[in-house]
């Protein structure tokens, strides 16, 4: 006997093409998929999973299967959310509020793009950015003590760009580069940004340097990809 999981599937996708499901809207529990269809959970949960991958349905932990939103578009360029109109347009005030701060030595994402020795003391700054109360991006920077020298008793509730240009130790940063990832959001950082453990993550890894070329802080940011879709202008 053939599998009904690819015409459950495709039924449900005429639902909701259809209206019967609307946008950001969850979708009936298995058990009434089940009893609908008269198959199995597993079958439901096949048919749904493959929606999830096809990204027409996204899981939220904790909550049910939703209907995907029409994404928003952001340009990977736009660093700091605070600056970004869209994200301002949509959302209203941009918040951020720090998660921790603390001193590192021997880390191995300073180690790699700052160019500090084993024994160097780092700062290392968490962060999340929200917009109103929706949580945007997840940072995790990390700032040389050499520069930063007294992170700890500033504002970190503001700008990247005006910690640096207000910290008397360092020129104002001049040149960036970005590294750009698809991962899977931890356990954690499904915490942080309220998605499903296992979401799909965009994540940014963002280095800072001065006019000499000297790495002054890197930044590895990570975005809900059920949320946005990103552009590269």
């Amino acid at each position: 006997m053939a599998s009904l999981y690819p015409f459950i599937k495709e039924d449900i996708l005429k639902d909701i093409q259809s209206g019967v499901y609307q946008e950001d809207k969850m979708l009936p529990p298995e058990r009434e998929f089940t009893e609908k269809y008269r198959v199995s959970r597993m079958t439901i949960r096949r048919a749904l999973d493959e929606l999830i991958q096809d990204g027409v349905l996204i899981r939220k932990s904790g909550s049910g299967v939703f209907i995907a939103k029409n994404k928003k578009s952001r340009s990977i360029s736009k660093v700091s959310i605070q600056t970004d109109e869209e994200i301002v347009k949509t959302y209203g005030k941009v918040i951020i509020k720090v998660v921790s701060i603390k001193t590192v030595v021997n880390h191995p994402l300073a180690l790699r793009y700052l160019d500090v020795k084993t024994d160097e003391e780092v700062y290392q700054l968490k962060r999340v950015q929200y917009g109103g109360k929706t949580p945007i991006v997840y940072e995790n920077i990390f700032l040389p003590k050499r520069y930063f020298n007294s992170l700890d008793k500033i504002d970190c509730t503001r700008s990247m760009s005006q910690i640096v240009h207000e910290t008397i130790k360092v020129k104002e940063a001049t040149n960036r580069s970005i590294e750009v990832e698809a991962r899977l959001a931890s356990k954690k950082l499904a915490t942080y940004l309220e998605v499903a453990k296992n979401a799909p993550i965009l994540q940014t890894t963002i280095i800072e340097k001065n006019a000499e070329n000297n790495p002054l802080y890197c930044g590895v940011n990570s975005f809900d990809a059920t949320e946005f879709k990103y552009t590269s202008e």
